[in-house]
C-alpha cells in the first residue's frame, strides 16, 4: 500500500505538550512537579493550600493538554483502518477526518518509518500509533480515560516515551 498524500496539519496543542514534557522531571513519565503557568507558579508567600491548589490546577491544565492528542491518535488508527479497506476492497467508505489525521501522523513519522530502508506495514504504523497513545493516556485521570473510551495502560516503555517526543517534534514542524 502506497502512503504518498498530501499533509494537513492537526489541530493538537503542540507547544504546551513540549514544555510539559521538557518540565517533566529527567528520566521520568510524568506530570512536572513545578507549576510553569502565569496563574499557578508558586510564589514565595503562598502556604501549604495554596501550593496544593495551585499544583492540582496545573495538573489539570497539563492532562486536558495531553487528552486533546488522544482523538488525533484514535483518528490516526482508524484512518490506517479505513485507507486498508479502501485500498484492498476497493470501496469508498470512509470518514475523512480520521484519514486526514492518519495521514498527519504517517507525514509526522515518515521519515522514521523510511530508516528502516523498507515498505512499512499497516499493523506496524498501528502499532506505532499505539506506542505514541500510551504515554498520553498514562498521564490522564479515570474519569478522562472513561470519558475517551480507553484503559490506562499497566506500563510505558522507554519507546513509547521516545515516539511521544518524536511525534510532538515532528508535527510542531508543520504548525
Amino acid at each position: 500500500m502506497s502512503h504518498s498524500r498530501e499533509f494537513s496539519f492537526p489541530t493538537v496543542p503542540v507547544i504546551d505538550t513540549e514544555v510539559i514534557m521538557v518540565s517533566m522531571s529527567k528520566g521520568k513519565w510524568e506530570l512536572p512537579m513545578t507549576p510553569y503557568t502565569f496563574l499557578d507558579k508558586f510564589e514565595k508567600n503562598d502556604d501549604e493550600f495554596w501550593r496544593k491548589h495551585k499544583l492540582e490546577s496545573f495538573h489539570s491544565f497539563c492532562r486536558d493538554v495531553v487528552k486533546s492528542w488522544i482523538p488525533f491518535l484514535d483518528g490516526a488508527e482508524k484512518g490506517c483502518k479505513i485507507i486498508k479497506e479502501v485500498y484492498e476492497k476497493g470501496l469508498l467508505k470512509y470518514d475523512l477526518p480520521s484519514i486526514e489525521r492518519y495521514n498527519s501522523f504517517f507525514q509526522a513519522f515518515k521519515p522514521k518509518f523510511e530508516e528502516k530502508g523498507k515498505e512499512i506495514t499497516d499493523k506496524e504504523i498501528i502499532e506505532v500509533i499505539h506506542s505514541c497513545k500510551k504515554p498520553f493516556l498514562f498521564l490522564l485521570t479515570k474519569e478522562q480515560l472513561k470519558e475517551l473510551n480507553h484503559r490506562k495502560p499497566s506500563k510505558i516503555s522507554q519507546e513509547d516515551i521516545e515516539n511521544v517526543k518524536y511525534l510532538v517534534e515532528r508535527i510542531k514542524r508543520f504548525v
